[in-house]
């Protein structure tokens, strides 16, 4: 029975890899224009990011060693005591 599985996962994968292989063989068929258009199209497609995953790049290439976020302007503070300046400068309000 697991044979069986495995056989089946095997053919489906195989299945898939024959569906991109024939898209990628596709591109390849269309002539300079269209090759133009299509990759045109594939580099202007907009990049999807989280919120959490831009908080952790930012975190990652801050200059300080353990940085607090600020939730209300998206800056990197150095510590708490940053956090409360930047307060006390930037949003008196």
């Amino acid at each position: 029975m697991q044979q069986n599985d495995q056989d089946s996962d095997a053919l489906s994968s195989f299945g898939e890899n024959l569906i991109i292989i024939d898209e990628n063989l596709s591109v390849l068929n269309l002539n300079a224009e269209e090759k133009a258009v299509n990759y045109h199209e594939k580099a202007m497609a907009a990049i999807s990011t989280s919120q959490e995953t831009l908080n952790v790049v930012k975190k990652t290439l801050s200059k300080h060693a353990n940085p607090v976020p600020w939730e209300i302007s998206g800056e990197l503070m150095k510590n708490i005591k940053g956090e409360k300046l930047h307060l006390a400068k930037k949003h008196r309000n």
